[in-house]
């Protein structure tokens, strides 16, 4: 995903990567695919700002646009099966929808933040991260009934959260400015703040299971892309080489040890040993 409508796409675990066709000139933020054929690319649209959301139903061979109902610029995308989805965004924007994204609506977030990120443990609990755009404090909403409400939860913390993921309904990761992450082990109800012992700013978490997950993000002081790794379930934390000095962004792992980072200048790292 990136400017311009960019999307790349790889067959053999980005041995290599093609250009697919979006037919969109948009900004796209972030994607999500709910399974092989099923995906869907979220951002803005360069001219007005407004929500873009493109989805595909064959492994991105085409795009096509569906209707965001969003005047807002849309960051992050999440779908707990081919059918449920939420996009969120500027402005507390929080977009649901219930049929692969045919039609998609507006949930109340109870919130002005530009909301950053969106995960979901299952179909029914879901948590978005972002900043409160007035004090730069870091943002968590969560919903336990599919969206139909988000609540706040506490992230004592002042600074932008940017990434969040969660392994099941309950044991969740926050990360965002200055180091910053967060864990809880039960929906949010506790949080608890993990050191990153690094300076850095991580921009995204991912966790292929229980006790394994990589946070990226870039290190300001020595310019240079940032990737951190856990075994213990973020008990502690600690730094891989990652062997490039371009900011990293988004991170997935489709196991423990298959895993692709990205950032950017195009920038596309990929490992098959955990990040070792």
């Amino acid at each position: 995903m990136g400017e311009k409508g960019t999307i790349l796409a790889t067959t053999d675990g980005g041995a290599t990567w093609s250009k697919q066709s979006s037919a969109s000139s948009a900004w796209l933020n972030g994607v999500a695919f709910s399974n092989a054929t099923h995906g869907w690319a979220v951002g803005g649209d360069e001219n007005t700002g407004a929500g873009v959301i493109l989805a595909t139903s064959n492994g991105g061979k085409t795009w096509n646009a569906q209707n965001s109902e969003s005047t807002s610029r849309l960051n992050g995308v999440a779908f707990s099966d081919a059918t449920h989805g939420w996009a969120v965004g500027s402005g507390g924007a929080i977009r649901a929808t219930t049929n692969g994204g045919v039609t998609w609506t507006q949930e109340e977030s109870g919130s002005g933040a530009k909301l950053t990120a969106v995960a979901f443990g299952d179909a029914t609990h879901g948590w978005a991260v972002g900043e409160d755009e007035d004090t730069g404090a870091g943002v968590i909403l969560a919903t336990s009934n599919g969206g139909k409400t988000w609540s706040a939860q506490s992230a004592e913390t002042t600074s932008l959260l940017s990434g969040v993921a969660f392994r099941d309904a309950t044991h969740g990761w926050a990360v965002g400015e200055g180091g910053t992450i967060f864990a809880t082990p039960d929906v949010g109800a506790t949080e608890i703040k993990q050191r990153s012992g690094r300076s850095v700013w991580p921009n995204a978490v991912a966790f292929s299971r229980a006790a394994h997950g990589w946070a990226v993000g870039w290190d300001r002081d020595n310019k240079a892309g940032v990737i951190l790794a856990t075994s213990n379930g973020g008990g502690t934390w600690s730094a891989q080489s990652s062997v490039t000095t371009a900011a990293l962004n988004a991170v997935a792992f489709s196991d423990a040890v298959h895993g692709w980072a990205v950032g950017s200048g195009g920038a596309i790292l990929a490992t098959r040993n955990g990040g070792d």
